[in-house]
C-alpha cells in the first residue's frame, strides 16, 4: 500500500491518485442508498434514461452515509497535505446521478480563472458504481495541472488556450465501486460516455491562505450562503 506521501506525490506530479476500496461493502451500500434518497428529497426522484442530476448543498451532510465520506478524516488530512494548509477549506459539496445513456463530457478544466498558486486547491471523488475504459471513465493528462499554476520562474507564463485542453492526450481511469480518485483541481480532464449508471461523491478543499482575489471572494460567498442555512 503507497504512504500518503507517496499518494500525495503522484497527484502533485500527475494530476491524480486513486485509492481503491476506500469504502467498505456496507459503507458502500449505505452510500448510494442515501444518495437515491437525496435525489428523491431534492426533485430528481423521477430522473430519466440522460439525464443528469447534480445536487450541490451541504444539505448532503444530512445523510449518514454520504456525511461520512465529507468529513472522512483521511480525505482531510490528505487534503492538509496537498494544499500546505491545516485547515483548508470545504469548497464544495456535491453529489453525481447519471441516468445512461449519457454523452461524454468535453475536456475541461474545473478553474478557468487565469493562473493560481501551485497545489491550492485539491478535488477527491468518491465512486459508487464501476467505470471502464469505455464507459463513464474519469480521464485526464497527466501533469496537466502545472501548466495552470504560477511559476516565479517564468514570469510571462500563460494559461493554457482552449485548444490545448482541447486536443491534449486524455488517459481513461478505469475503476471500481469504493474508490476514491484524488486529482489536484487544475487537471485537464474529460468523461467518457456513460453507459451505465454512474454515481458519486465529490467535494474540494481548498488553502485559506493561498488564494486568487476570485478565489478569496467565492470563499467569502460560500460562508455567508452556509451561514444563512
Amino acid at each position: 500500500m503507497p504512504t500518503k506521501e507517496d499518494i500525495i506525490n503522484t497527484v502533485k506530479e500527475t494530476g491524480a491518485c486513486c485509492i481503491p476500496d476506500f469504502l467498505s461493502e456496507s459503507e458502500l451500500q449505505e452510500a448510494r442508498e442515501d444518495l437515491d434518497k437525496a435525489c428523491a428529497d431534492m426533485g430528481f426522484g423521477d430522473q430519466k434514461s440522460g439525464e443528469r442530476a447534480r445536487l450541490d448543498s451541504p444539505d448532503l451532510l444530512s445523510y449518514p452515509g454520504i456525511e461520512r465520506i465529507f468529513n472522512h478524516p483521511e480525505t482531510k488530512e490528505l487534503a492538509a497535505m496537498f494544499t500546505g494548509d491545516e485547515d483548508p477549506f470545504v469548497q464544495e459539496v456535491v453529489a453525481n446521478r447519471y441516468y445512461p445513456p449519457f454523452p461524454p463530457l468535453d475536456p475541461h478544466m474545473d478553474e478557468n480563472f487565469g493562473l493560481v498558486p501551485p497545489f491550492m486547491r485539491l478535488t477527491w471523488a468518491l465512486f459508487l458504481d464501476d467505470t471502464t475504459a469505455e464507459s463513464g471513465a474519469l480521464c485526464y493528462v497527466p501533469g496537466s495541472h502545472l501548466r495552470n499554476y504560477v511559476d516565479d520562474a517564468e514570469a510571462d507564463k500563460q494559461p493554457p488556450t482552449d485548444d490545448e485542453v482541447e486536443h491534449a492526450d486524455y488517459v481513461p481511469i478505469p475503476l471500481t465501486a469504493g474508490t476514491l480518485v484524488l486529482r489536484a483541481s487544475d487537471v485537464w480532464h474529460s468523461v467518457k460516455p456513460i453507459n451505465h449508471l454512474r454515481r458519486y461523491l465529490t467535494g474540494s478543499y481548498i488553502s485559506r491562505t493561498r488564494l486568487t482575489p476570485w478565489f478569496k471572494k467565492d470563499i467569502e460567498r460560500i460562508i455567508t450562503e452556509r451561514a444563512a442555512q
